[in-house]
């Protein structure tokens, strides 16, 4: 069994102290008979303060050492868990990141269309449901409780885009099904789902490509969200797509630079 170099140090700074004390043990009961009003009797408050000082300095240091142990034991462990959970992540990602580029691909011209005023109220269709595969959700969930803070925050609001996106497509079919769907909310409704994914896409895009970025802005958004609807993004017709970005990720410093 191999000792540490700190359970060595402990266990001479223990004996030296064991052998301190037995030895002014014995010097005191050798005296006591011989010289009974000799040194050690003279100043044996101090030396009995002086040994429980050294005892408590003993006692603290140790405590130290096993705090330090127990700090790189549970360190290796986190850092073992957070290399699982990236490994596990990597394939979960990709799986979600298609999953959110299918609902762009499928939401993307019916929005459009809507914001047009081409798509009459007897004519729109159901939304695929997105998939809760909890499978996906559970590596998400452990990868938030043993990432570093910058990439917790990027998961956490992936996780959050993600049930946003769920949500707002079970929530479109289910006002379909009992039909209480009125203008204006469809197409603010979908612009939602749009922007959800997009934000998802992009939080799924840093962590796969290695580029911590916790906080998104308009423009981070922007490209993805022309990517995704297949260059049918435009600001002056898709207006509560831009005004969703708008209000959650502030104003675009780059492509809207002479807003619409």
């Amino acid at each position: 069994m191999r000792v540490s170099s700190d359970d060595f140090g402990f266990g001479v700074l223990m004996g030296t102290l064991l052998g301190l004390v037995f030895g002014l043990i014995a010097g005191a009961a050798i005296e006591y008979w011989l010289f009974p009003k000799g040194f050690i009797y003279d100043y044996q408050s101090l030396i009995a303060a002086l040994l429980a000082a050294t005892l408590a300095f003993a006692t603290i240091w140790q405590v130290r050492q096993q705090m330090q142990r127990q700090g790189q034991e549970v360190l290796r462990t986190t850092l073992a868990r957070r290399r699982a959970s990236r490994a596990m992540l990597s394939t979960s990602s990709i799986a979600l990141r298609s999953m959110m580029k299918s609902i762009s691909d499928e939401v993307w011209p019916r929005y459009n269309l809507m914001e047009r005023n081409e798509l009459q109220r007897d004519v729109w269709p159901p939304i695929s449901e997105v998939p809760a595969d909890g499978y996906i959700l559970a590596v998400l969930k452990e990868s938030i409780e043993w990432e570093d803070e910058d990439r917790n925050e990027i998961l956490t609001g992936l996780l959050n885009a993600f049930n946003r996106t769920h949500y707002g497509v079970w929530a479109w079919n289910e006002k379909l099904f009992v039909e209480s769907r009125v203008e204006p909310n469809p197409k603010k409704d979908l612009a939602i789902i749009l922007a959800s994914a997009t934000e998802a896409y992009v939080r799924i895009n840093s962590l796969l490509s290695g580029t911590i970025q916790p906080k998104l802005c308009f423009d981070d958004l922007f490209p993805f969200a022309h990517l995704l609807s297949r260059q049918l993004l435009d600001p002056n017709v898709h207006v509560h797509f831009i005004d969703y970005l708008k209000e959650h990720f502030g104003e675009s410093q780059i492509y809207l630079k002479n807003d619409l």
